[in-house]
């Protein structure tokens, strides 16, 4: 973050063999963990299931402009992009600890579903990052229509007479040039429905993880004496203050 991109550093042909070599240098480290060959299987079953998912939400993100579909169709899309992209790569990180770590069915489908819950909570606030007052520029998302949070929540919460005026804002953001497309961003973070779905976002973060630890106090009562139990609180928290 904050930095050039790679593909403005190296180019475009290079830098995506670079992000598809990552894919398979990952998958190669995991013979050498030393598992038993049924975990060293389920490993690859579960990594296979998420690649395919991510690129299944990277298509639905870039397949659609939002503001070109009709508010019923938004949200769906939206929130279906959010999970397949961000929720599957996380459901697959907490998932495979629970499975290395020998965790029992209940605990480990506990925590496959709240990384996906987290990994689409965390997409939410990256999406807002753009709409904070510490950003200063022009929505990339915005302009190139990708569903995201926003447009979700929007879909959700607005009227479709409200729904409709905001998305004319939006088209209209793309025909403006320089201050004048500066002032209409500004004038989109300042609509009502951004800070609602901040709240949102925020109330589905704390209500994620409270839900793990009632699904992991059922597996075992002992886990409220666990040292790392009250982190998981700190954990969210620090997500939601990353994109302030």
């Amino acid at each position: 973050r904050g930095k050039p991109t790679l593909h403005r550093e190296i180019g475009v042909p290079l830098a995506i063999n670079a992000g598809g070599w990552l894919y398979f240098r990952a998958m190669s480290m995991i013979p050498k963990m030393n598992l038993r060959p049924e975990t060293e299987l389920e490993i690859y079953r579960l990594s296979h299931d998420a690649l395919l998912s991510g690129h299944l939400g990277q298509a639905l993100d870039i397949g659609w402009q939002a503001d070109s579909l009709d508010k019923d169709q938004v949200q769906d899309l939206s929130l279906g992009a959010m999970e397949l992209k961000t929720g599957a790569l996380m459901g697959l990180a907490a998932e495979l600890g629970a499975l290395i770590g020998g965790a029992s069915t209940g605990i480990r489908s506990a925590l496959k579903t709240f990384g996906v819950q987290f990994g689409s909570n965390l997409q939410k606030f990256n999406d807002l990052k753009e709409f904070s007052s510490a950003y200063h520029g022009i929505s990339h998302d915005l302009l190139l229509g990708r569903p995201g949070w926003v447009w979700a929540h929007a879909a959700r919460v607005l009227p479709a007479c409200e729904y409709s005026h905001f998305r004319a804002e939006v088209i209209r953001l793309r025909e403006l040039k320089n201050q004048a497309a500066l002032s209409c961003m500004e004038a989109i973070k300042g609509h009502p429905v951004i800070e609602s779905a901040r709240n949102a976002a925020a109330a589905d973060m704390k209500t994620c993880i409270l839900s793990l630890k009632c699904a992991l106090e059922g597996q075992d009562p002992n886990f409220v004496n666990h040292p790392e139990w009250n982190r998981l609180d700190d954990l969210g928290v620090k997500v939601m203050e990353a994109y302030v």
